[in-house]
Parts: structure tokens; C-alpha cells; sequence
């Protein structure tokens, strides 16, 4: 779990859904037979004119690569169990002092700002926010359209972030890679808070959940099932208040993360709430709140996406999930300063011995060649914090877990299977019997005696294995029976 005392910009759309498109259904196995979708998301850091724009310069102390690549392997640790994934596609910075000091709660610019009143009462305006998304969108250079953009924002006093759009949200930056965007991502994806409209009399959320209860339209204090045309419209999300420092009698324990107050609908029913309601990523228990939420949740993500015309620009294909988002393969000659593939950060990954003949990676579609479960060359796990070992190593094909209910994804991808390279040491083992046992005789060769092109020409007639090691940690063996001169 997580502690966020940041306010959510976004406000809650009370509109009634279209009729048609949403199932409220909570059935596992419906949101199970959702194939996966993949979005492409590209970071932006919001700077004034003066700071450093250069992420990688050693006086640069803001939001970074490694920053913004832990963000997607949060939002993939949290989405993935709806088959909802995110491809990391870059970080740029957006040097704008009138963009990136428009939040700031006490003027703009005013370096000697010391806002510090995060209470209900006193709350700084949330307008300049919106004049924040309106510039982003409009700018063609400060937006990807075929990305989800994120927006990493300096002076955000008090609140954690807002969603603009389905592909524009905005961050705080000590919220970057927490539950602040796990929930603004939920929002871009079609969720509400789960105490939407609960003050609201026209739009409250009751607390009943059997769906027989229906409305008597002469009984206007009657309860009923309204779960599906009110408040966030998730059957699996009890009906919750907002709650917080300001809700009076809606308390709630910040240590076990359960309801302690006496609060009602708007028809006097008593809140039943659970410790699954008090975690949600949509709730405003902000003491609590993990990156949880409901099959319900993920359903309404899911039927949101496929009606959804400006998300629809973001998707990307799987098979972008198995490339690198930065470095190339090595081909042949000498190995190059790039030549070290990197992956995103936030899967399980195996890395499993292939065997063909790929001195570049095969197609993903390709599935002509063999490859070991059993051979793992590389195992990462999903919350691995050291991003430089995230690489494809030679001789291998690519498993990530997290795709392996799909029939596309199932099994190994992409393999690598690159002898092109220059050994850095090796040795040949003759088999003194003419065939194999252990009566050998080794002879160590260094890099020029192990890459000579005349090596085998050299040898006389006899049963051989060579071996060739590599800088990556492989071995390349090749078992020779050299007859006369051949």
C-alpha cells in the first residue's frame, strides 16, 4: 500500500453511459477473454526556461530515463491482470516557464512560494491545471499522438495529477512512478472514483447490491439496485464516501485500512465497506490506496478501450513488447558502443536458448526454429530495479509470462542466434581415442589464435571440439572431424 495526500485534479463525468456499450459485468472470465492491447507511452518533463533539458547531463537532478521507466513497469505491474500493457516509447523535456510554473499556487513564476496549505479549507485553484492540458494538446511539440502522453509537473502543490484526455495526463513529480498515476491512468481508461457523485442526490450511489431490488417510483425514499447507472457504475465497488480529513464522520483507520465511521447513502442506508474498497487505486482513503482494483474495474477499462476513438491512436502491436526500446543487435565485425539491446523494465522475463540461424532476430511470427524451456540464458523478474541487465542475450529467444495465456505470445519469440562475433578466447579439445571420452588433450588459444580463419585448416586429421568464448558469457561449441587435409 501506498500514502498519497495529493487531491486528483480530475473531476468525475456524471453523464449517463451510452446505451449499448458497457456490460457491467464482473464475470473473471469475460474480462479474461480480452486479447491483449498494448499502448504506447511517452513521458514529458515540464521545465523552465533556464533549467537543465538535458536528462542526461550529471547537473540535471530531475525526473529521468530510470524514472520514467520504472512509471511503465508500475502502470504494467498494475494493468497487466486486465491484458491492458504499456510500451515504453521515450522522455523528453519541455523547457516552458509559463507551462511549467502555471500551477504554481502563488503566482507565476514566484520563486519565494512557500504554499503549504494542503487542507480542505484552504485549497490553492485547480484552474490553472486545465490551462496546463489545454496548451499540451494543442502544441504539436509537446505531445505524441501516437502515445499516451504523461506530463511530469513541477509546483503541483497539494494535488497528485489530473487526466485532460484519454492520451494526456498529468503528474506531480513526487508522484511520478506511485499510485498517483496508476489512478490517472485508471481515469484515461474509462474509470471514475469510486465515491463519484456520492453527494450528489440525482447521481448517489446506493449501498444495496441485490439486482431484484428494483426502484418503486411511488416510494421516493425507497433503496434500490442502482449500482450500474450510478457512481462510478462498477457493480464490484461498494458504495463509498469520498472520505479524508474532511469528511467529518466517513473516518476510516489508516493502519488496518477499514471503514471506522457511521456514514450513510443518500437513503440512510449505513456504508458497508470492506478493506478491498479502502485500497482501491480509484478511492480517495489516501492513507491506504494500492494499485487494487475490481474485475469490474478491469471490465469497464476494457469495453471503455474498444469504443474509444481517441485512445485508438495510441495502440501499438504486441510484437513491440519484444523489441528494445533503446540499443541495437549486434550483426558482425567489430561490436559497436550500441550494440547491447535494453528492454523495459516491469515483465517477467526468460531468456531461453534458441538454436537457427538469426544474426538477427527472427520475426515474430517466424516459429521455424527450436528453443529449451529447460536452457535459461536470463531470468528477470518483474520488480527488478537494475535496468542495464534487462538485455537479449545471443543464442537466445525472448518469454515474457505476462503473455503466456495468449495464443500469439505463447512459448519463446524473437530469436537471436548470432555467430558473427569475434571470440575473446577459446580452446580445442582433440579426442586422442578418435572418439569422445576423456582421454583429451586441451590447448588454450587466445582471441587471434581462436578467431583465425585457418584454425580447422591447421589441425591434423582427428576428432575435435572448439570452443569459443565470448564477452557476453556464451560459448560456442563445434564438434570437427578433420579427415586428411579437409
Amino acid at each position: 500500500m501506498y500514502g498519497q495526500s495529493f487531491i486528483c485534479v480530475t473531476e468525475d463525468d456524471l453523464t449517463p453511459d451510452p446505451s449499448g456499450h458497457y456490460s457491467y459485468s464482473t464475470d473473471s472470465e469475460i474480462l479474461d477473454s480480452f486479447e491483449p492491447v498494448v499502448f504506447n507511452v511517452k513521458s514529458w518533463i515540464l521545465l523552465e526556461d533556464n533549467d537543465i533539458v538535458n536528462l542526461d547531463d550529471p547537473l540535471y537532478t530531475g525526473p529521468d530515463t530510470d524514472d520514467a521507466l520504472e512509471a511503465i513497469a508500475v502502470l504494467n505491474r498494475a494493468y497487466n491482470q486486465f491484458n491492458i500493457f504499456f510500451k515504453y516509447n521515450g522522455i523528453s523535456a519541455i523547457a516552458d516557464s509559463e507551462v511549467a510554473l502555471t500551477i504554481n499556487p502563488c503566482s507565476n513564476p514566484n520563486s519565494a512560494c512557500n504554499f503549504t496549505a494542503c487542507n480542505p479549507i484552504d485549497y490553492p485553484n485547480h484552474n490553472p491545471y486545465w490551462e496546463v492540458g489545454s496548451v499540451v494538446q494543442q502544441n504539436a511539440a509537446y505531445n505524441d499522438p501516437n502515445s499516451i502522453n504523461i506530463y511530469v509537473m513541477k509546483e503541483t502543490v497539494c494535488y497528485g495529477g489530473v487526466r485532460w484526455g484519454s492520451r494526456f495526463v498529468g503528474i506531480g513529480d513526487t508522484n511520478f512512478n506511485g499510485p498517483s498515476l496508476v489512478h490517472e491512468l485508471g481515469h484515461a481508461l474509462g474509470l471514475s472514483h469510486t465515491h463519484s457523485g456520492y453527494s450528489s442526490s440525482g447521481y448517489c450511489e446506493q449501498v444495496t447490491r441485490d439486482v431484484n431490488d428494483l426502484d418503486d417510483a411511488d416510494d421516493p425514499n425507497d433503496t434500490y439496485f442502482n449500482a450500474d447507472v450510478a457512481g462510478d457504475r462498477v457493480v464490484d465497488t461498494n458504495a463509498i464516501p469520498a472520505m479524508g480529513s474532511n469528511q467529518g464522520i466517513n473516518t476510516y483507520d489508516p493502519i488496518n485500512c477499514l471503514y471506522t465511521g457511521s456514514g450513510t447513502d443518500c437513503k440512510g442506508t449505513p456504508f458497508t465497506l470492506t478493506y478491498e474498497d479502502l485500497i482501491n487505486t480509484m478511492a480517495y482513503s489516501f492513507d491506504c490506496i494500492s494499485n487494487y482494483m475490481t474485475p469490474g474495474q478491469g471490465i469497464r477499462m476494457r469495453e471503455k478501450i474498444a469504443i474509444s476513438n481517441t485512445l485508438t491512436p495510441a495502440i501499438t502491436s504486441i510484437e513491440n513488447l519484444y523489441n528494445p526500446y533503446i540499443g541495437d543487435y549486434y550483426n558482425a565485425g567489430p561490436l559497436g558502443v550500441n550494440d547491447t539491446p535494453l528492454f523495459q523494465p516491469g515483465f517477467d522475463y526468460k531468456f531461453v536458448k534458441c538454436a537457427g540461424d538469426y544474426p538477427q532476430p527472427s520475426d515474430f511470427y517466424d516459429t521455424s526454429w527450436s528453443y529449451s524451456i529447460n536452457s535459461v540464458y536470463l531470468q528477470v523478474d518483474k520488480f527488478e530495479t537494475d535496468f542495464s541487465i534487462i538485455t537479449h542475450p545471443n543464442h537466445s529467444a525472448i518469454i515474457i509470462e505476462q503473455l503466456q495465456n495468449y495464443e500469439l505470445t505463447v512459448g519463446a519469440k524473437k530469436c537471436y542466434d548470432n555467430y558473427n562475433r569475434s571470440a575473446e578466447s577459446g580452446k580445442v579439445m582433440k579426442f586422442n581415442d578418435g572418439y569422445f571420452n576423456t582421454n583429451v588433450t586441451t590447448v588454450p588459444k587466445n582471441q587471434n589464435e581462436i578467431n583465425n580463419p585457418q584454425l580447422v585448416d591447421n589441425l591434423n586429421p582427428g576428432l575435435y571440439k572448439i570452443e569459443k568464448s565470448y564477452n557476453d558469457g556464451t560459448i560456442q561449441e563445434t564438434v570437427i572431424l578433420k579427415q586428411g587435409n579437409n
